[in-house]
């Protein structure tokens, strides 16, 4: 295939351009000009890397269709859509970024399909359900999985704008003979994620047999690793079948609370578990996210399985952090 991939150098879209280049497939990845961003860990036959912003969208069709042209590639055949700004807990709650990112969204639809691009795959968000540990306690929500079908509340501005292209993006890939898939992501952790979040900072201190602190960690929640992830998201767009607006759960089979987890990274390190610490902390404007994701619906639909475990996962962190590679 040859693909169309914004987001590149984000901590999913890196391994999602590695993903494809190793499947043969051919990637076109747009990246915006920045001072001090160190070059991505790519490259070779297969992959192509062109300046590209999508606050200057003349200036990124230009450069794609040079890029296209240079390669003799045209037409594309799948475009996915991982760029996104405000993704910070202040960013996710500001309309004026999200409605900016709905509108550079709808542009790349069209310039992917411009290029002949048949499919277009767009990285949703759990924040589309709104289903947090709060709500669930009063009753709003079922205490259990949910599924695609279960109704969208999102609390911030970031799952509202993800939810409304699930919409917006359909009808426009209706109009231009495009197959528009729209996939809610869960929780993914991997080598490259940011280190504040929370797998990341576990490993760390149970590496180094330290203490840490989080939050009372009482939710229900879904750990994907993010090589599972990937494989997902090439299935996906690797499958020519019809698919039109098709809403799909990624995530993993591995749903349980999200102190679990944390006890789990120190016992996989040999460290007791008294070393992670739980306590309240003050809720986040968000409220307290409560993944519980049913996936079957994506295991009906490509040949994928999650064959990674959270503690093979872990295991491959803590020898990365451990050989200073993470």
């Amino acid at each position: 295939m040859r693909v169309l991939l914004s987001g590149v150098s984000s901590f999913l879209g890196l391994a999602l351009a590695k993903e494809l280049l190793d499947a043969g497939h051919e990637v076109f990845a747009p990246l915006r000009p920045k001072p001090g961003r160190a070059a991505l860990p790519l490259a070779g036959k297969g992959f192509h890397l062109f300046p590209g912003d999508m606050e200057e969208r003349t200036v990124l069709r230009q450069n794609l269709e040079q890029e296209l042209t240079a390669a003799e590639a045209l037409p594309l055949d799948v475009c996915f859509h991982l760029a996104w700004g405000g993704v910070g807990q202040r960013g996710r709650m500001d309309r004026e970024i999200q409605e900016r990112n709905l509108e550079a969204s709808e542009d790349m639809l069209a310039l992917a399909a411009e290029f002949g691009a048949k499919r277009f795959l767009f990285a949703g968000s759990q924040a589309e359900y709104g289903v947090t540990l709060e709500r669930v306690r009063r009753g709003e929500f079922p205490d259990g999985a949910y599924d695609e079908t279960t109704p969208c509340r999102p609390i911030s501005e970031y799952g509202r704008a993800k939810l409304a292209f699930s919409e917006r993006g359909r009808e426009i890939a209706v109009r231009l003979g495009a197959d528009y898939r729209h996939l809610r992501i869960f929780s993914v952790y991997g080598p490259g994620d940011h280190e504040t979040a929370i797998v990341p900072t576990a490993v760390r201190a149970a590496a180094a047999g330290e203490e840490a602190r989080f939050g009372p960690c009482e939710q229900q929640w879904n750990f994907l690793a993010l090589q599972d992830a990937v494989r997902a998201l090439r299935l996906l767009g690797e499958a020519e079948g019809q698919m039109q607006g098709e809403i799909f759960n990624v995530a993993s089979l591995d749903t349980r609370s999200l102190r679990s987890f944390v006890e789990e990274i120190f016992e996989t390190a040999g460290q007791p578990a008294a070393l992670a610490h739980f306590a309240p902390r003050e809720t986040g404007p968000e409220g307290t996210p409560y993944l519980a994701p049913d996936i079957a619906k994506l295991l009906r639909s490509i040949d994928w399985k999650p064959e990674i475990s959270f503690r093979a996962g872990v295991r491959e962190l803590l020898s990365d952090t451990v050989n200073g590679e993470n």
